[in-house]
């Protein structure tokens, strides 16, 4: 059963967008031969896949209605909420169906 078919959009797409960032950030660097590999090139790298990862995951467990899925998606979506102006309105429209009403679970 597909729930949140909305919210779950979100999340794929965000999650896609912030991979391709993330390829053509690493192409990017491979081409200008600026490759790094000190302390804030590797915790830049393991911040986006988080994020990337958890998105993909809150995508699958939002289609399934879990609680986890929630979860992640209040978490997700106050995060975005600091990438003003843009992150802003993506994780006010995540958060305002992450509420109550909106919430589809399996019954």
């Amino acid at each position: 059963m597909k729930l949140n078919n909305t919210l779950a959009g979100f999340h794929l797409g965000i999650g896609l967008f912030y991979l391709c960032a993330l390829i053509f950030v690493t192409l990017f660097t491979f081409l200008e031969k600026s490759w790094r590999t000190d302390i804030v090139s590797v915790v830049f790298y393991i911040i986006f896949i988080v994020i990337i990862a958890l998105h993909f995951k809150a995508y699958v467990e939002v289609k399934k209605g879990s609680n986890l899925g929630r979860i992640l998606t209040r978490i997700l979506g106050t995060i975005l909420l600091f990438g003003f102006p843009i992150g802003t309105l993506l994780g006010w429209l995540i958060l305002s169906y992450a509420n109550e009403d909106s919430w589809q679970t399996k019954i």
